[in-house]
């Protein structure tokens, strides 16, 4: 498990579950969470990136900043977190599987969510793009 806090992952999963303190919405934030999971408990096979948050505003009153911290938290992430899990894999000359959690919203219509619908849209593409031109 990793998440930006160690103490309330402990305080979820306990002790004998790996819980890794990183920020996945940056590039270095996911290669630590990545390092550190391999450190703790061998090479990650298997990747389920859960991050993210949502924002019910309307488009109109959606703010550069509250588009950003959306994106960062679930497209950025999505990204980061994809991309050093591959790295590691590749390294090892290892397959692995990933699984990308995204929102109903990505291909319906709902109003309020422009911001989270295009973020979570970023992350089904990249999904798919991966699973197109992957190699080992």
């Amino acid at each position: 498990m990793v998440g930006r806090s160690e103490t309330r992952l402990r305080a979820l999963y306990g002790t004998d579950a790996c819980c890794i303190e990183a920020d996945v919405s940056t590039q270095e934030g996911a290669k630590v969470a990545v390092a550190e999971c391999q450190q703790q408990r061998g090479l990650p096979t298997a990747l389920a990136h859960c991050a993210g948050t949502t924002l019910l505003s309307p488009l109109h009153r959606t703010t550069l900043d509250l588009y950003r911290a959306c994106l960062s938290a679930n497209l950025d992430s999505a990204v980061f977190t994809l991309s050093a899990f591959v790295d590691a894999l590749r390294e090892a000359r290892e397959p692995g599987a990933a699984v990308l959690v995204s929102s109903v919203v990505a291909r319906i219509g709902v109003a309020n969510h422009e911001a989270i619908a295009a973020a979570k849209a970023g992350v089904e593409g990249l999904e798919t793009v991966e699973k197109l031109f992957i190699d080992f």
